[in-house]
């Protein structure tokens, strides 16, 4: 769910990325999921991956 307002996610095609995103993001990070609501582009970034740490800790 979009963290923005809790749209649907999909996966993102490279259309929905290319004019959205620096270069280092989308060479950084391969996958990119879009919001069917607001639009919002999610990655599993450096927030992804304290929450994965967190719920490993529970």
């Amino acid at each position: 769910r979009c963290t923005e307002c809790n749209g649907q996610l999909r996966i993102a095609d490279d259309s929905d990325v290319l004019d959205k995103l620096s270069f280092a993001m989308l060479s950084t990070f391969d996958d990119f999921w879009k919001c069917e609501v607001c639009d919002h582009i999610h990655w599993k970034g450096s927030h992804y991956l304290q929450l994965a740490t967190l719920l490993e800790t529970l």
